[in-house]
Parts: C-alpha cells; structure tokens; sequence
C-alpha cells in the first residue's frame, strides 16, 4: 500500500497515563509522561504530571497496587483541573504529531479527552485534530507476531500464547524497564518503536498510513484487497483478509466500515433475509466485520495474506474482492442491514457520560471557555450561566467547587457536596465505583492470594479512610 502523501509524520507524542481504575468514564489520570521526539524517533522534549485524588472519587484498590502508587502521597499534586489545563497548554504548544502509546487508542485516548472535557479545554479531541494524528503500539506488536514473528522476543503463557504487555515484552528484548510507571512506560515504548521501525519497515509505515480517518478510508476504498486482525492483551490477533463493502451512513456511527472475509464465498449469503444479515453484519461468527475507522485500524498489504493460517492466494483473494464490487445489491443490502443493526441508548444523565452527547463547542461558547480560564473564581460563577452549550455550566460548577468551593452559593455547595459524597457511600452501582465496590476488589484479592496480606491491609486501611471521609462530608451537610 503506497504511503499517502501529505500525512507524514514530522513529529511524535509518545505518551502513558497510570490512572485511579480502568473506567473511562470515572477514573482520572493520577499521573502521566510525554515524550516528543523528532521524524527519526529522536527525543525533542519531555513533560510529566501529578494529579491528587479528587474529592468523590474512590480509586480502585487492586489498580493502585498494580501502579505502586504510594498512598500517604495519593493527595499530592495538581488538582485535575490544573493537571488536565496545564497537559493541554502543553500539548498544544508542541504543535501536530502523530500520538503513540501502548493500548493507548482503547484506554490512554479516553482518559486524555475526558479530562479535557471535564476541566473544559476548547478541544477535547485534540489529538486527533489540527494536524494531529493517532497510532497505537499494541496492534502493531501484533502484527509484528502475525507478520515479521522473528523481529521481536514475545514472552508466552503456559499454553503458548503470546503476551503483549510491555513490562514482560521489553526485557525479553534487551530493555530496562520501569514497569507501570508513566516515563517507564513511555521510554520502553519508544525504544520498541526504533526496533519495529527499523525491522519491519512495512508494518510501520501502514500502521503510520492508518493513522486519520480519511486515510483508513482512502486505503479501503482504493485497495481492493487487504489484511486486517481485531485485538485484545490476551490472546493473538483474528487476522484475515478482507475487502470493503461499505461505511455506515447512519448519524453518529459514520466510523463503522463493513468488510468481509474473503475465506468466504459471497455466494453462501448473496440470498439472505434483511433480518438474517442484520445478525450477521454484528456477529463475530460471520465473515463480516465492522472496524471503526476513527481508530486507527492498521490495514495490511494484500501480499501478506501468505502468512495468515487460513490464507488464501493473493490472485484469488482479488477476483472475490472484484466479485463482491460488481454486486450492488450484496453490497447495498449489507450496509442497509448494517444501518438498520444500530442500537439506540437513552441519553445519558450524568455529566461523565454527556461527553459525546453534544456537538464541537460553537466560537462563542469557545471563547466564553477561555475567559472562564482566566477570570477570578468569583467570577466564573457569573460567567457560567452564559454557556450555550449546557453541559458547560455544569461542569464549570463542578470544577468551581473542587477548586474555590466558597465562590458557590451555600445551597449550591452543600447540593454537589452531598452528590459527590453518595457516590463513594451509595450501595454498588454500574455508573461509578463506592466504597462497597472497592472493599469487595480486596476481597476477591485476599480470596485469590493475589497480593501479600500486609499490603492488601495497608490498601483496605486507606479505602476506609475515603469512606468515612466523605461519610463526614454527608453528615456535615445534611
């Protein structure tokens, strides 16, 4: 696949977050590393954060042991809101990159643009906008497995399946590592880089082609043929070979494109019922497959099918493909089962999860976010009842009681004391962490002999802690 021009990486962010637990919607960033090197992979400059544990939010315990995170100092550091203003300041400053980290498309990504959302930066989608293009580390390491499996050392379990997790890949390859912490993390990651540019410089260029939306596209509608493997950490890519049918047109899935796997004959499904396709295009028992192109998907030359396990010949890999282009009504009548497939959710009702549930922010609420940025906290109260966008106001409530609470109204400062407060002491929930929920992670640990006894004591000790601290809270404000 020939390299776009135009899109070529003239700089890269190679970045890592340790966050407060795995929910993207909940859990923040406590710490974070950037790196920003040059075209060749050379560093340029470098940036670090603390983040303190905010009022509301209980981390989770066994994430905080995965992460070594000390916590007599988990209330040191920035406030989110400076941590997260101060982050896009910076970011911003370096100017378009492509962004680059280990998973980072699936977790880093969510935390970054919900911090950015929630401490209301103008452009939550940073990263991906002015210039600004995405890759991730971890399906590229499974090509590398699929495709060039001599490049690298991969580590194996028990029952010989590859491992991908960085602190277990970069030894095996001669690396130091500071395992699980953020600028140990973002170093090993540019050194596997280095070594995937330099020894695979096919799959490190398409991965780099895949990079934007427009480009994803371009490459699947101008390649008849091409391979294609979804991943997870715990099992090796399902690659095969596909070609396009169509994108989605339906509003707020524009992302989804439909291929097919061309192991399979066409013929087997051209006389499919409308409801039997609307089955299949979703299941991943079927030779259709959805790939979100806003993520970066790396899209493979044909001539590697050679190494897949139920590989077909190139040359009749294409005169499929080139079958199922000839046939509209195959191909209409996927998409339209495809479109008519989509799940319809209830709006959601808390302010986390209203992150996607509005437009870019228009000129007048962004240049509204700037002055809230700079005006006394007494005044950002007053500012905040002029945002368009609804969602604005209240967040900036929000961030105005965790960072000058006494600029609220009384009843207004008791009313989201009391909501942050329930969240950490209300019974387990499916929106958010409690107290409960945590107690119970320890539980399962002790139960598992997971971690030695006295750190799980000293961790069930500081979740006690959080929760009787904003018991407290409620006490105080009843």
């Amino acid at each position: 696949m020939p390299i776009i021009i135009g899109m070529i990486n003239k700089q890269f962010v190679i970045y890592d977050f340790e966050t407060s637990g795995l929910s993207k919607w909940y859990d923040i960033p406590l710490d974070g590393a950037f790196v920003l090197t040059d075209e060749n992979l050379n560093k340029i400059d470098e940036y670090s954060f603390k983040i303190a544990l905010p009022e509301g939010l209980i981390p989770s315990p066994i994430g905080l042991l995965v992460n070594k995170a000390d916590t007599s100092k988990i209330y040191e550091g920035d406030s989110y809101y400076e941590g997260m203003g101060k982050l896009f300041t910076k970011l911003s400053s370096w100017g378009p990159a492509c962004y680059i980290g280990q998973n980072n498309i699936k977790f880093d990504e969510h935390f970054m643009r919900m911090g950015f959302y929630k401490t209301m930066q103008d452009n939550i989608y940073l990263t991906n906008t002015n210039g600004n293009t995405r890759a991730d580390l971890l399906p590229i390491l499974h090509c590398v497995k699929q495709f060039s499996p001599n490049a690298l050392s991969f580590p194996e379990t028990d029952e010989k399946k590859p491992i991908f997790k960085l602190d277990q890949i970069a030894p095996l390859n001669g690396l130091k590592h500071n395992a699980h912490n953020s600028m140990g993390d973002v170093i090993v990651t540019l050194e596997l880089a280095k070594m995937i540019r330099d020894r695979c410089p096919t799959i490190w260029e398409s991965a780099l082609n895949c990079n934007s939306k427009a480009n994803v596209k371009h490459m699947a509608e101008n390649e008849p043929v091409f391979c294609y493997g979804s991943y997870n950490f715990k099992r090796q890519a399902d690659f095969g070979t596909y070609t396009l049918i169509g994108f989605n047109s339906s509003k707020g899935h524009e992302s989804e494109m439909l291929v097919f796997d061309l192991t399979h004959d066409m013929s087997a499904f051209e006389d499919a019922t409308m409801d039997d396709l609307k089955k299949l295009v979703r299941s991943n028992d079927s030779p259709f497959r959805i790939i979100k192109i806003n993520e970066s998907p790396i899209l493979l030359p044909s001539s590697l099918s050679s190494f897949l396990d139920e590989g077909i010949e190139e040359k009749e890999c294409i005169e499929k493909a080139l079958a199922i282009n000839a046939n509209y009504n195959f191909r209409a009548n996927s998409i339209r089962a495809l479109e008519k497939s989509v799940r319809k959710y209830a709006d959601p009702t808390i302010i986390e999860k209203k992150i996607y549930s509005g437009q870019f922010y228009g000129p007048e609420d962004k240049n509204l976010i700037q002055e809230f940025h700079e005006v006394l906290w007494e005044d950002k109260y007053y500012l905040k009842k002029h945002f368009k966008d609804l969602r604005l106001n209240e967040l900036a409530l929000l961030n105005i009681y965790h960072e000058q609470p006494e600029a609220l109204p009384a009843d207004e400062r008791k009313t989201i004391a009391l909501s942050l407060a329930k969240r950490v002491t209300a019974p387990s929930t499916k929106e958010w962490r409690t107290g409960d929920d945590a107690m119970r992670e320890i539980k399962r640990a002790r139960d598992r002999f997971l971690y030695e006894p006295a750190d799980l004591d000293k961790m069930e000790t500081f979740i006690q802690e959080v929760i009787i601290k904003h018991n407290n809270i409620i006490k105080e404000n009843s």
